[in-house]
């Protein structure tokens, strides 16, 4: 497993970015200010390889929560890991 974090800019806003990378498959959580807030997405990436080559790739998000949308999903959804 390899595991790094990082800080990134996009659309005008610097944003934190952790990467857990197994088994094909990588897990983003990025969290940014904008407009006030505190803004979450968790996005999973997913890639067959064969021969050292992706010859397909899903990508699935969250998209992107307000602080509101945060405590709605806190408020219902109990988390086996968070």
């Amino acid at each position: 497993m390899w595991c790094s974090e990082g800080i990134f800019y996009k659309d005008g806003e610097w944003l934190h970015a952790d990467y857990d990378l197994a088994d094909n498959e990588a897990t983003v959580e990025e969290r940014w200010d904008h407009d006030g807030q505190r803004w979450y997405c968790r996005e999973m990436i997913r890639a067959d390889v064969v021969d050292d080559r992706i010859v397909e790739m899903s990508v699935y998000c969250t998209g992107d929560w307000d602080e509101a949308r945060q405590r709605d999903h806190a408020a219902a959804v109990r988390l086996i890991r968070p």
